[in-house]
């Protein structure tokens, strides 16, 4: 599909060399409510290989002025439908994941504490006000985001479930939250980058593993009840 290399704007929707793949991600993943979510994504089962290897380009242009995330969102999912003839389901299965439970002698969990890190809207990345930083300063905590450094992983103002979210992007399968705990902490491990660099899964299991007993909790692995996007039908489309 051409395009005329137009940017991203409120009338048009501009996405250079996509496989369907990721635009099926983007659609109904990141903006699956029409709102971006950095570390929304869904699982895709079924399809034809070009999904993941043929290029797209993608220029639509609506008939009035659109958020970003109906864009990314409603519109991307109508142009697949009606360009790829895209047809899908949901549906569930059992899949390998691990849980986080509270340890026998209970939780050591800091609450969060005003000022340790800084908010901002991620709903539009492409516009993000980013704080000033002075010259020789790092760039400082982001709320809900986990940073590694030299110090060790932290994650400020955070629930169970962004920190299972956020730290499954570590792991070889999915962190499912069982713990039981609400509110809101400042998180901090005890992990290197080497640590988490090992290659091997196992050593990366067992390090995160450790360290999360440290904060009164631990992991274990189990089976859950995933959903799944089933691609029923897709053709590759027409030039325009």
């Amino acid at each position: 599909m051409k395009g005329d290399g137009l940017d991203s704007s409120p009338e048009r929707l501009h996405l250079p060399c996509s496989t369907v793949q990721t635009l099926i991600q983007e659609a109904y993943g990141n903006f699956a409510d029409d709102r971006f979510n950095a570390f929304a994504s869904v699982s895709i089962s079924g399809g034809p290989d070009w999904m993941n290897s043929a290029l797209y380009q993608i220029d639509a242009k609506a008939e009035s002025p659109q958020s970003r995330g109906t864009m990314n969102g409603s519109m991307l999912r109508a142009l697949l439908a009606d360009r790829f003839k895209l047809r899908t389901h949901r549906d569930l299965r059992d899949t390998k994941v691990y849980v986080l439970t509270v340890a026998k002698n209970g939780p050591k969990l800091r609450p969060y504490k005003e000022g340790t890190c800084v908010a901002l809207d991620m709903s539009d990345p492409d516009h993000l006000t980013l704080p000033k930083v002075e010259p020789g300063q790092s760039f400082p905590l982001v709320c809900g985001m986990g940073r590694l450094s030299d110090k060790g992983y932290d994650l400020p103002r955070a629930t169970m479930a962004t920190f299972c979210r956020d730290i499954s992007s570590k792991l070889d399968r999915p962190l499912i939250d069982k713990s039981g705990l609400d509110g809101v902490f400042d998180i901090h491990l005890e992990l290197s980058e080497a640590e988490l660099r090992a290659g091997d899964p196992a050593s990366i299991v067992a390090a995160v593993k450790s360290a999360i007993k440290r904060l009164g909790l631990d992991l274990e692995p189990a089976t859950a009840p995933e959903g799944i996007l089933v691609i029923d039908h897709i053709e590759r489309p027409t030039e325009n």
